[in-house]
């Protein structure tokens, strides 16, 4: 399976609209998937049969802890240079997982390394995709996944590095209590 598999509904990317990441490969009905770019996250893009998919709302406990901290990073993650209205938006998701105004600054500098580095690692696979494809080759998407778990991780472990534990515990607490918002197909877990 080349294409990234776009693994969610996450607690708040529907409502809100928050983009999400495609990644290039083969979409799986023979036609290759867009490239990466920013695109409203929709039903559609979830696996199809209802068996495919952990419904957070009946089985959270299924949902493994490193996919919903991904989801949590890329919903609420934005770049150094964000408009108003995203800084505006990425606060507010940021006090509803307990973070106060003290530690605001320091959170929102690791949430934009994390999302520059996830944009990084996008692009490459990408390209990735596109040399492959050229050489008939499947691109390897395993690599990808393996380097965004440690990114994730790696974010996981900054936050816990910025925050005191009382803090980081909300944040933990906050994302347990959102997986019963989140859809993830199986092949994610």
């Amino acid at each position: 399976m080349a294409r990234f598999p776009l693994i969610a509904i996450a607690f708040f990317l529907v409502t809100l609209g928050v983009s999400t990441w495609a990644l290039r490969g083969n979409s799986g009905v023979g036609k290759p998937a867009p490239a990466c770019a920013s695109q409203p996250t929709s039903t559609s893009n979830v696996a199809t049969s209802p068996a495919d998919v952990i419904d957070g709302a009946k089985h959270p406990e299924l949902i493994p802890d490193l996919v919903a901290y991904r989801l949590f990073l890329i919903t609420v993650a934005e770049p150094e240079n964000a408009t108003a209205e995203r800084k505006q938006r990425q606060r507010a998701f940021l006090r509803a997982a307990g973070i106060e105004d003290d530690d605001l600054r320091s959170v929102v500098n690791v949430l934009a390394t994390f999302k520059a580095n996830y944009d990084d690692l996008v692009e490459r696979y990408n390209d990735s995709v596109d040399v492959a494809t050229r050489a008939g080759l499947e691109p390897d998407l395993r690599t990808f996944l393996s380097q965004q778990d440690a990114l994730v991780e790696s974010t996981r472990e900054a936050l816990k590095a910025t925050l005191v534990a009382q803090r980081m515990g909300r944040v933990e607490a906050y994302v347990q209590r959102e997986k019963r918002n989140m859809k993830v197909a199986k092949e994610d877990k």
